[in-house]
C-alpha cells in the first residue's frame, strides 16, 4: 500500500503547482475582487465633419469706450464727412491768421441773451470753416474767465465756403440770471471785454471784442457750428 500512496502524492503536488500558477497569471478574479482593478472601457466619439459648430457667446463682454456724449454737457455727435469732404477742409480750411472775428449782438429775451459770432475771411484766397471750434472770456486784465461752452445742434456742422471778405457765424446764447452760488444783486461774476476765438480745426486763437457783459451761470454758454451768412 506504500507505493499506491506515494503515487497519489506525487500526482496532486504538481497538479496543485499548476492551479496556483495559472491563478497567479490572472485567473477570473472571484467574488468582485480587483473590479475597480480594471480600466473603464473608452468611448470614442467621432464628429461628422459636415456639421458646423457655432461657438456660443463668450462670457467676457468688450466694454465700449466713452462717447462724447459722456463727457459733461455731453455735445451731440457730428454728421460724418465724406472723402471728398475731408479733402476740402484738410486743403482749404480758413486759418487763424486769414479771420478775423466779431460778436454781433441779437435780440434779448427775458434773462437771455443771443448773439453772433462771425468769421471774415481776410485772405484773398477761398477757404473753408467746418464745425464748432473754441471760444474763452478773457477779462481787463487779460484773464481768463471761467467759460463753460456746450454745443448745440442748431444748426450742425456744415461746410462753408468762404470767398475773400465772405463770412460764417455761430449762434450763441447765454444767460444773465444768477445761477447757484452766484450774487443776486450784483454782477454774477466777472465782466468779460474780449473772448479768445479757436477757428475750426486750428489752434491758434484770435480776439474779438465783448461788450454784452458777465455771463452767469458758470460762464455757460451754447453754441451752434458755424454757418455761412
Amino acid at each position: 500500500m506504500r507505493p499506491f500512496r506515494s503515487s497519489l502524492v506525487r500526482v496532486a503536488l504538481p497538479l496543485a503547482a499548476v492551479l496556483g500558477f495559472a491563478a497567479a497569471c490572472g485567473g477570473a478574479p472571484t467574488d468582485g475582487e480587483n473590479d475597480q482593478a480594471q480600466p473603464p472601457p473608452t468611448t470614442t466619439t467621432t464628429s461628422d465633419p459636415t456639421r458646423s459648430e457655432s461657438p456660443g457667446p463668450s462670457s467676457t463682454q468688450s466694454e465700449a469706450a466713452p462717447s462724447e456724449s459722456d463727457l459733461p454737457g455731453g455735445p451731440p455727435p457730428s454728421p460724418e464727412r465724406s472723402d471728398a469732404t475731408e479733402s476740402s477742409v484738410a486743403e482749404e480750411r480758413c486759418h487763424t491768421s486769414e479771420l478775423k472775428g466779431e460778436v454781433r449782438p441779437l435780440n434779448a429775451a427775458a434773462g437771455n441773451r443771443y448773439a453772433d459770432l462771425v468769421l471774415t475771411n481776410t485772405s484773398g484766397r477761398t477757404c473753408s470753416v467746418y464745425g464748432y471750434g473754441g471760444l474763452e472770456l478773457v477779462d481787463e486784465n487779460g484773464r481768463a474767465i471761467a467759460t463753460d461752452l456746450r454745443r448745440t445742434n442748431d444748426p450742425g456742422p456744415q461746410l462753408v465756403q468762404l470767398g475773400p471778405n465772405a463770412s460764417a457765424a455761430k449762434k450763441l446764447h447765454w444767460t444773465v440770471v444768477p445761477g447757484e452760488g452766484e450774487p443776486e444783486e450784483e454782477p454774477c461774476g466777472p465782466e468779460p471785454v474780449s473772448i479768445n476765438v479757436i477757428p475750426p480745426d486750428e489752434t491758434d486763437p484770435l480776439t474779438a471784442s465783448w461788450t454784452l457783459g458777465p455771463v452767469c451761470d458758470g460762464g455757460r454758454i451754447e453754441g451752434s457750428a458755424y454757418f455761412s451768412m
